[in-house]
């Protein structure tokens, strides 16, 4: 279901002329980061989690990444090199720190349209995505989650549940009754926590 228009703050302009999310085409803007927009808020702490239809859409936005070329209000700019520094690598994700910014390319899997990305978030808040000028979901419970802050998830991932539930929680998200005894029922429970990152589990 398609949203009203997001008023993304200025300061987060520059990641949207970078990065140029397309809701219908890719690449996405999913996410923590969309959740701050859709409250009016900076992206702050978060990630920026950028997910992509093919290795050429990905390829695309790494390089404007890191040759630093956006076009911020109409405007080409280039700042100096040092404002985008590769901080971590893996099979699963690129991240990049720029201009302020953690922007994570993820690359473990592409994906042919947003409703296949978004059926893949385990977490029901996440479930949203952003082109900068409005927002999207496919699922009925997403903006009611957000808005009450209401940690639930429609699908449990045995090796990242428990990490993730309490990265919400810290969040100020309130976990489901149903989604603790969900997570409780998890083979091997502490085993699955102490191993499991978002991107690289």
């Amino acid at each position: 279901m398609a949203g009203n228009t997001l008023a993304v703050p200025i300061i987060d302009v520059p990641v949207l002329s970078l990065i140029r999310p397309n809701i219908a085409n890719g690449p996405w803007i999913a996410g923590g980061a969309v959740i701050q927009w859709y409250r009016g808020q900076q992206v702050g702490r978060h990630d920026v989690d950028v997910f992509f239809r093919d290795e050429s859409q990905f390829n695309s936005v790494k390089n404007r990444l890191r040759t630093d070329m956006c076009d911020v209000f109409g405007l080409e700019s280039s700042p100096p090199a040092n404002n985008c520094q590769l901080i971590f690598n893996s099979a699963n994700a690129e991240t990049y720190q720029w201009n302020g910014f953690n922007v994570q390319l993820i690359k473990s899997r592409y994906y042919n349209s947003v409703n296949e990305l978004l059926d893949r978030f385990d977490i029901t808040a996440c479930k949203v995505t952003s082109d900068g000028r409005s927002w999207y979901t496919n699922h009925p419970l997403t903006e009611r989650h957000i808005k009450d802050y209401v940690l639930d998830m429609d699908r449990i991932m045995p090796e990242t549940a428990v990490k993730r539930m309490f990265k919400y929680w810290i969040y100020g998200y309130q976990p489901t009754v149903d989604l603790i005894e969900r997570i409780q029922q998890i083979p091997d429970l502490q085993n699955n926590f102490a191993n499991s990152t978002d991107y690289d589990s």
